[in-house]
């Protein structure tokens, strides 16, 4: 029997490692070799809510946004439930996960200067679907990835983590 469907493309390591669903703290020291010296995090979509047109910049991601998290929720995980990523048209490896926590450490803000830090509750968040699409680079590393919530309302982000345990928004 000849086989007619091609074979699926396998993603490149940094993607696969980015949708593994492991705790980002698992990742943290690998992340400075992962992200390309122009990587960005930007949200899109019409359900982006407060991070429309936030772009977080690799010094962002790697000098605040994962540390933060990963210190206030030290099983902060993309991906929980391991959903695998497929190839767009466009080259991104995308899936349609969620992201949790459980905040059991430091105090939370995503934006120290503007919006006071909620204290740990020792209980768990959930957010999403959201869809996550990572584009690689040809040595293989992460170049952008981009965040789209799927409902008006969603809690979406670093503001969305914020609100989910108890933060108010402006």
């Amino acid at each position: 029997m000849v086989d007619v469907y091609p074979k699926a493309e396998s993603p490149p390591a940094c993607v696969s490692g980015f949708f593994n669903g492991e705790p980002q703290a698992t990742k943290m020291e690998a992340m400075p070799e992962l992200l390309a010296d122009d990587a960005t995090i930007e949200f899109i979509g019409p359900y982006a809510g407060p991070t429309t047109g936030m772009v977080l910049p690799r010094e962002a991601i790697l000098g605040g946004a994962l540390p933060g998290l990963v210190a206030s929720f030290p099983d902060f995980t993309f991906n929980p439930t391991k959903v695998a990523p497929v190839k767009g048209p466009d080259g991104g490896w995308w899936a349609k996960m969620q992201v949790t926590g459980t905040f059991t450490g430091a105090p939370f803000t995503p934006m120290p200067d503007k919006l006071p830090a909620v204290e740990p509750t020792n209980e768990g968040f959930l957010i999403g679907p959201e869809v996550f699409t990572v584009y690689p680079t040809e040595d293989g590393k992460i170049q952008k990835i981009t965040v789209e919530a799927q409902y008006p309302g969603a809690l979406v982000g670093p503001p969305g983590i914020y609100v989910a345990v108890g933060g108010k928004l402006g």
